[in-house]
């Protein structure tokens, strides 16, 4: 049925249309055959039928006139969305794990290493039972120190003789109790 618009429409007027004369009969269009889908377009054979085609992809590729023409996406219109589905029921609690064992630490061996060796901390037991092995780097040689005063002279030591002679040597039974750094004493027996 063919629609027909008056414009500007007139109000209260009556048109009549009447069909025209058919028209002459129109060319056969040209039909294909999808033989399949390829990833590539350097897939398509070289050798085809006209009217062969391929989906690569989305594109359709039609072979005509002895060669192969890219027709575009083949696809339709978008769907409608689709209807939320219902949510799914809760799967039961897992069973409760196995208690683990208590674990113990415990120092094993501490050794002073090297000077300028990094320290560190091994453990050469079990992950369930620890035993830390400790390297511990040696300090750096310190500075000497300032000599000291000279002692005191004639000291006596209670309730014993005493012999002092160079380097501060005491002899006795008894050790003073203020006595000067760097002395070496002798215990009689």
């Amino acid at each position: 049925m063919a629609k027909f618009v008056v414009t500007p429409p007139v109000p209260n007027e009556l048109i009549i249309v009447t069909a025209g004369s058919q028209g002459p009969k129109g060319n056969d269009g040209t039909s294909f055959s999808i033989k399949g889908t390829l990833v590539s377009a350097n897939q398509l054979p070289t050798t085809a039928t006209n009217g062969d085609a391929y989906l690569v992809g989305t594109d359709l590729y039609i072979r005509a006139n002895n060669a192969w023409a890219n027709a575009g996406p083949f696809r339709g219109t978008p769907g409608l969305a689709g209807t939320n589905g219902t949510n799914g029921v809760d799967g039961q609690n897992g069973v409760n794990g196995v208690n683990g064992l208590a674990a113990g630490v415990r120092v094993g061996t501490t050794r002073t290493v090297v000077n300028g060796t990094q320290a560190s901390v091994v453990n050469v037991g079990s992950p369930s039972d620890s035993v830390l092995d400790f390297n511990i780097p040696q300090g750096p040689q310190g500075v000497q120190g300032t000599p000291g005063s000279s002692g005191a002279l004639n000291q006596s030591v209670a309730g014993a003789p005493y012999i002092r002679t160079e380097g501060q040597i005491y002899i006795g039974v008894e050790f003073p109790t203020n006595f000067p750094n760097g002395s070496l004493f002798f215990k009689k027996v």
